[in-house]
C-alpha cells in the first residue's frame, strides 16, 4: 500500500509493544513465584497469550490504515480530477440536442449558442450486393483464380486476387471475396439468410464522388458471373440547413462556429432542431457528485479507525474550512452539522452553474476551495507513515481515550461553530 502503509515502522512499533507486555507480565508473574513456591505459573503460556492479543492488535491496526488510506487515495483523486488544469472542468463545453438524430461535441472556446439545424438528407456510400445463392452448394460460383480492379470514388485503383477452390461450397466462395475486399478498405460481409447467402460491400466513404465504388475484370470473370456490381444503394451527399442557410457536403459532420463545434448528422430530421452549445453541466455535476461521495467514505471510514492528536488537530481544520466556504454552501454542498459529511443540493448546483459558474468553480477550485483543501489533506495522510494518523493499539488520543474516533469530537465543534465559537477540543 502507498503512502501511510510503512511495514517496517509498523514491524517496529509491534515488536515494542510486545516487548512492554510480555517484560510487565514476566515481571508479575517472577512476583508471584516468589510469593509462594507451590504455585508456578505457565511462563510460556502467559507469553504466548499475550503474543497473541498482540499480534491481532497489530492485525486491526494494519487494517484501520488500510481503510483510512485506501478512502483517502480515492478522495484525492476525485478532488484532483476537480481542481486538475489540465482540464478545467467548469470550464468544458457540451452539445444538446432535443432529437437524436443529431449529436455534437464543442470545444472550451466555443461560443455559448443555439442553432436551428434541419437534417434532409444524410450523406452515404455506395452499396452493391451479389447474386444469391443456395448456401452449402458447390458450383453457384465456378471454381478458379480470378483478378479484379476495384476503383473507390478518390480515383484509386487496386488489383485483388481469388482462388476459388474445387471443393468450395458458395459462402466459402463469397467468403474469399469479402476477405480480399476488406482487406482493400472496403466494407464488405457475407450474409446468410433462410439457407442463402450473398455477398454486400460498400465504398470507404460517403458522398457523391467519394462514396462511389466499382469493379471490373481482369483475369476471370468473377465481376460479371456473382453480379458484384450491382448497386443496391447510390452514393450521396448530406444535404441540410444552419439557422435557415442551405449547406451540402459529402460527410456528415458537420463543421460550425470556426471549427470549435462539431454536429454529426446521422438520420433526417423532422423539421428543424434547436441545438445548444454551453457548459457541460452535467460532467461538472458528476465530478462533484463523485468527490462528495469519496469524502463521505472517508469520514465513515475515520469514524472506525483510532485517530491521533494531530489527525483530529488536522481534520478538525479541514471541516471548518469546508464550513466556512460560503461559495461551496451557496452552489449547493454544505456540512451535515451531525456527521460532519458533505451534502449536495444538485438542482441548486446546477442552478448555480447555470448562473454564475465563475463562483462555483472558485468554490472548488479558489485558494481556499473545497476540491484543493480536500487534495492537500489527502495528500498528507498518503504520503505520512501510519502513526501520524492511526493510532497504534493501547495509544491515547488527545481527549484522553484510548481508540477513539475523533469524529464526534469535530460535530461538537461544528455544532459549537454555528453559535459563532469554533471550539478547539483537541487540546
Amino acid at each position: 500500500m502507498a503512502g501511510i502503509s510503512t511495514n517496517n515502522l509498523l514491524m517496529q512499533q509491534q515488536n515494542s509493544y510486545y516487548s512492554g507486555l510480555i517484560g510487565s507480565m514476566s515481571g508479575a508473574s517472577t512476583t508471584a513465584a516468589t510469593a509462594t513456591a507451590v504455585a508456578t505459573p505457565d511462563i510460556s503460556q502467559l507469553v504466548q497469550n499475550v503474543v497473541n492479543q498482540g499480534s491481532q492488535s497489530y492485525s486491526n491496526y494494519k487494517t484501520d490504515i488500510t481503510t483510512l488510506n485506501d478512502a483517502a487515495i480515492k478522495s484525492r483523486d476525485s478532488a484532483d480530477a476537480i481542481s486538475s488544469t489540465k482540464k478545467p472542468i467548469f470550464d468544458g463545453n457540451a452539445v444538446t440536442s432535443e432529437d437524436d438524430s443529431i449529436t455534437g461535441k464543442a470545444t472550451d472556446d466555443a461560443t455559448n449558442a443555439t442553432y436551428n439545424v434541419q437534417v434532409d438528407q444524410v450523406a452515404t456510400a455506395q452499396k452493391n450486393q451479389s447474386n444469391s445463392y443456395s448456401s452449402s452448394q458447390i458450383g453457384g460460383i465456378k471454381a478458379g483464380q480470378y483478378t479484379m480492379a476495384v476503383k473507390t470514388g478518390d480515383g484509386t485503383e487496386k488489383q485483388i486476387s481469388v482462388d476459388i477452390g474445387l471443393t468450395d461450397d458458395n459462402k466459402t466462395a463469397l467468403t474469399k471475396i469479402a476477405k480480399e475486399l476488406k482487406k482493400n478498405g472496403l466494407d464488405a460481409s457475407v450474409k446468410e439468410e433462410n439457407n442463402k447467402v450473398s455477398l454486400s460491400f460498400s465504398g470507404n466513404d460517403t458522398g457523391s464522388t467519394k462514396g462511389t465504388v466499382s469493379l471490373r475484370d481482369i483475369s476471370g470473370n468473377l465481376t460479371t458471373q456473382a453480379n458484384l456490381n450491382n448497386k443496391v444503394q447510390s452514393a450521396q451527399n448530406a444535404k441540410f440547413s444552419v439557422d435557415g442557410v442551405a449547406q451540402e457536403q459529402g460527410s456528415n459532420t458537420a463543421k460550425l462556429d470556426g471549427g470549435n463545434v462539431t454536429l454529426s448528422l446521422t438520420k433526417v430530421t423532422d423539421g428543424k432542431v434547436p441545438v445548444t452549445v454551453g457548459k457541460n453541466t452535467d460532467a461538472a455535476v458528476n465530478s462533484v457528485k463523485d468527490l462528495v461521495s469519496n469524502y463521505n467514505d472517508f469520514i465513515s471510514g475515520a469514524q472506525k479507525v483510532h485517530l491521533t492528536n494531530n489527525a483530529n488537530s488536522e481534520f478538525n481544520v479541514l471541516i471548518k474550512k469546508l464550513d466556512m466556504n460560503t461559495n461551496l454552501s451557496d452552489s449547493g454542498v454544505t456540512i451535515n452539522k451531525n456527521t460532519g459529511e458533505l451534502v449536495i443540493d444538485e438542482d441548486k448546483l446546477r442552478t448555480a452553474l447555470t448562473k454564475d459558474p465563475k463562483k462555483v468553480e472558485n468554490a472548488f477550485n479558489g485558494a481556499n476551495g473545497a476540491a484543493t483543501d480536500i487534495k492537500n489533506e489527502m495528500n498528507k495522510i498518503t504520503t505520512s507513515a501510519p502513526a501520524e494518523y492511526v493510532a497504534p493499539p493501547g495509544a491515547s488520543n488527545s481527549n484522553g481515550s484510548k481508540g477513539t474516533s475523533s469524529i464526534n469530537y469535530m460535530v461538537s465543534a461544528l455544532q459549537a461553530s454555528q453559535k459563532g465559537m469554533f471550539l478547539n477540543l483537541f487540546q
